[in-house]
């Protein structure tokens, strides 16, 4: 199983099988993917490219083959960037372009949208066509910087009416209304929401 962060979209987890190439033997912390097919695998993925992205590999046999095979893996999302700077700042110096950004980049609001939203519709709450629609918002957002398209505040504005209670894991601050999420991310944040928690986890990773 392979994906890179942000994977909001079901298609952005894929299943490959891996195979021994003794040419790429001399590689290493490197995923190596096929040239073949219409379609880059590293596309497939949030819309990912070669320059630098980092991917998250599993080889777990306790999840994969058993809660995780290939004919339950979804089509990927269609990650098409903008190319043609359609706005820009009335001025021509930097200070202009960064408060024109700061003004328009909202890709933390909507990847909190997506999570307290998938949360909200359960355990098939990240095939749910308004968590998909946040999905494509937020391939756009993630790129403002690069391409200059940004996400209208208007695109997502009735989707923020369905969430009046934030699950608890976002740790929202206290006039928000905080419900305990019963989803498998609620139940990581309170098993790990510990002080002797976190002293094991750091002692063990400080092991490794």
């Amino acid at each position: 199983m392979i994906t890179r962060n942000p994977c909001t979209h079901p298609g952005d987890i894929r299943v490959l099988t891996g195979v021994d190439r003794p040419e790429f033997a001399h590689l290493t912390n490197c995923v190596v993917f096929s040239s073949k097919g219409p379609r880059p695998m590293c596309n497939m993925m949030a819309g990912g490219d070669l320059d630098g992205d980092v991917y998250f590999v599993c080889w777990e046999k306790a999840l994969l083959g058993t809660h995780l095979r290939k004919d339950m893996v979804v089509a990927p999302q269609k990650y098409e960037k903008p190319t043609i700077l359609k706005e820009k700042p009335e001025g021509n110096e930097i200070s202009d372009f960064f408060i024109w950004y700061l003004e328009r980049d909202v890709l933390g609001k909507i990847a909190n949208l997506h999570l307290a939203l998938c949360d909200h519709y359960g355990k098939d709450g990240p095939k749910h066509p308004d968590c998909v629609l946040l999905s494509h918002l937020a391939s756009v957002a993630v790129d403002f910087a690069k391409h200059g398209e940004c996400v209208s505040k208007l695109e997502y504005a009735h989707i923020e009416k369905i969430i009046d209670v934030w699950p608890d894991f976002l740790e929202k601050k206290p006039k928000k209304r905080i419900k305990i999420s019963d989803g498998i991310l609620g139940k990581l944040y309170r098993s790990l929401n510990y002080d002797a928690a976190m002293l094991e986890f750091q002692k063990n990773d400080y092991k490794n």
